[in-house]
């Protein structure tokens, strides 16, 4: 026999049984990579570019047979977002609805002055988009630098942190949090935080509404610098705060007006004195309140087992 012989090699049979199983395991094994793909970009906080890589996240599970395999949590946090320029009112409001359904406040602007005073080198943000075993690939996805130091840098200057920052310390609240009923203040502020919440959250958080504080730029005004006469905050004063006006201006109004156009907005005119529109905030999201589990008469819910 010549092992060079030019001899054509009939190619062995399958049975179409065969054939089928084949074509069933190609396609699983493509699923499992996407998945993976994609919740690696998840965990660098890179986004994704395509829009469809964010559904096939989702619906992964249900085509891969695995109920809970990709999924990020049993049961979807529960959110409303509250939205204002500075001085609103964001703050004063939403202690007010918490003390009276317990719901758990998040504040995104706090998160990231408390990240900004902690003693660590990047204070660990973003650490729940960050790989816990796997280095990130350096000529890839360069290190953003997150450390208190930039944070500050943004606020002093106005502009809005990174979403890979603000998400990644919104997450490790949320997942901390002993409730699942969240109301997020001073999130999302541009499209880019839209489109990061979209993609790194939709599996485990439910936006139930969007709270809207209206309040004119004078009144805002007044307030911020009234607060910065105690509040000892950096950016509560009248040059870094016409800077949040601006940036408020620029990218936030788009967001809210998204929003609006969705028909999740709450819009409230937050002018009058703190009694008036926390009365105006119960009557515009009762509807809200009540389809997370939020009982109106006894302000008992899902966050405190009632």
């Amino acid at each position: 026999s010549n092992l060079f012989s030019s001899r054509p090699t009939t190619p062995p049979s399958v049975a179409p049984a065969e054939q089928q199983r084949g074509k069933m395991h190609l396609s699983r094994l493509k699923l499992l990579l996407t998945a993976t793909v994609v919740r690696s970009a998840a965990c660098y906080g890179t986004p994704l570019r395509h829009p469809v890589h964010a559904s096939r996240l989702r619906t992964l599970p249900q085509r891969l047979g695995m109920s809970a395999a990709f999924a990020t949590h049993e049961e979807k946090h529960r959110v409303i977002f509250v939205l204002g320029g500075p001085g609103a009112g964001k703050g004063t409001q939403c202690a007010r609805l918490v003390d009276e359904f317990s719901l758990t406040h998040l504040s995104a602007g706090d998160l990231l002055r408390q990240e900004r005073a902690s003693d660590s080198k990047d204070g660990q943000v973003g650490a729940t988009f960050a790989p816990r075993r796997v280095a990130r690939p350096p000529h890839r996805t360069p290190r953003l630098p997150r450390t208190p130091q930039m944070i500050d840098e943004y606020i002093k200057a106005g502009k809005i942190v990174p979403v890979a920052v603000s998400l990644g310390l919104l997450k490790r609240a949320m997942d901390q949090a002993p409730g699942s009923s969240f109301l997020i203040d001073g999130f999302p502020r541009n499209w880019d935080n839209v489109k990061g919440w979209d993609e790194l959250m939709a599996d485990a958080a439910e936006v139930q509404c969007v709270l809207f504080l209206d309040c004119s730029e004078e009144e805002q005004e007044r307030r911020v610098l009234d607060r910065g006469l105690s509040s000892g905050r950096t950016d509560d004063n009248i040059e870094s705060a016409r800077k949040r006006f601006r940036t408020y201006t620029q990218e936030t109004v788009p967001v809210v007006e998204h929003f609006e156009e969705s028909g999740l907005l709450r819009r409230i005119r937050a002018e009058a004195d703190p009694d008036t529109v926390y009365a105006r905030v119960k009557a515009a999201i009762a509807g809200d309140l009540s389809g997370i589990g939020i009982d109106l008469e006894t302000g008992g819910g899902p966050s405190d087992g009632g």
